[in-house]
């Protein structure tokens, strides 16, 4: 890889926690501008001084290369900290532009759980804190694919920390989808995946001094809970018949049309 300036750089070459949070951070608030002679600019647009040093850290470590910096005058003086970068295609082509194109990418899902952490981390750029008049406070992620919102919430259940999602289709914004945390499970992310933006991280203790309690989370309306444990046992087992439904309740789980595969083998 060369930078502007020619200089030869190396591309990353397998996709660790820091590769991960700055996908995460171009998937909230980052762009991508094809330049000449193959080059192209990651821009992240954030004003947070927090931010702007995590990318800036972030381009010394992976590329060796320090970030630019320009004030927007328009866009309520926001910072676009960028990295100028040349033939890295095989980066850029998982870099897609606009915000209804961003997705998680395929390799995450065969990441490391602290890989995945550190790609929420980063999508934390786009996410917001309400304080409640209960002396609670809830927390939002916004992405603009279901499949990410899911996705999130189902590795954040493998972290104990529950969340509930839905799409902001219709509100007064630009769609997507929202997760969002109660006092409790916001305390857990803290301590889990944690947050980059000085402005999260500056209301640090008035989060952890939030009210809550665990609550039940729910996805189409079914509720989810994380598996605490399995053991393994030997106990007589029963199996009954019920006319017309076929079903029956069983130690808190539903049961339909249960039964041997095969009526000559008693172990089918």
């Amino acid at each position: 890889m060369k930078t502007h300036n020619s200089v030869e750089r190396a591309v990353p070459q397998y996709y660790d926690e820091d590769v991960a949070e700055l996908f995460g951070m171009y998937h909230a608030d980052g762009t991508c501008v094809d330049g000449s002679n193959g080059s192209c600019r990651i821009g992240i647009h954030n004003k947070d001084l927090g931010v702007r040093r995590e990318v800036k850290r972030l381009a010394k470590k992976l590329f060796d290369h320090d970030c630019g910096e320009w004030i927007s005058s328009h866009k309520d003086n926001e910072v676009d900290t960028y990295i100028n970068i040349n033939h890295i295609n095989e980066l850029r082509n998982q870099l897609p532009k606009g915000a209804h194109n961003k997705t998680i990418p395929e390799w995450l899902d065969q990441s490391s759980t602290s890989v995945i952490n550190a790609y929420i981390r980063g999508l934390t750029l786009d996410s917001l804190l309400y304080a409640d008049h209960h002396g609670g406070g809830r927390y939002k992620i916004h992405v603009m694919k279901e499949q990410d919102a899911r996705f999130i919430q189902q590795h954040l259940f493998s972290l104990g920390i529950e969340s509930s999602i839905w799409s902001l289709k219709g509100k007064k914004t630009s769609g997507g989808w929202c997760i969002q945390l109660g006092a409790y499970a916001t305390k857990i992310f803290i301590e889990k995946i944690g947050w980059i933006a000085d402005k999260h991280t500056s209301r640090m203790s008035e989060v952890l001094a939030w009210k809550g309690k665990p609550h039940r989370a729910q996805r189409d309306k079914i509720t989810i809970r994380q598996v605490i444990s399995i053991s393994e046992d030997v106990a007589d087992v029963y199996d009954v018949c019920m006319p017309a439904t076929h079903s029956f309740l069983g130690g808190c789980v539903i049961n339909h049309n249960t039964g041997r595969f095969s009526s000559t083998e008693p172990n089918l």
